[in-house]
């Protein structure tokens, strides 16, 4: 079982969390964060790509 499935379990059942579920839980918070800022910045530049494209036009693709 995950720390997520666990702590979601828990929470769920109304069980007590330990400081130690707390640290894993920012630690996924963390981790999904960086993840997120990949992604984004992954977005960014294949959205970039396709708006060069757009902007060069038919004309100027066929030409490339």
């Amino acid at each position: 079982m995950t720390d997520l499935t666990r702590i979601r379990f828990m929470a769920e059942q109304r069980l007590p969390v330990t400081g130690k579920d707390v640290m894993a839980l920012l630690e996924l918070i963390d981790q999904l964060k960086a993840e997120n800022e990949i992604l984004s910045n992954q977005f960014g530049q294949d959205l970039r790509g396709i708006i060069d494209k757009i902007e060069r036009g038919p004309r100027n693709a066929r030409a490339a």
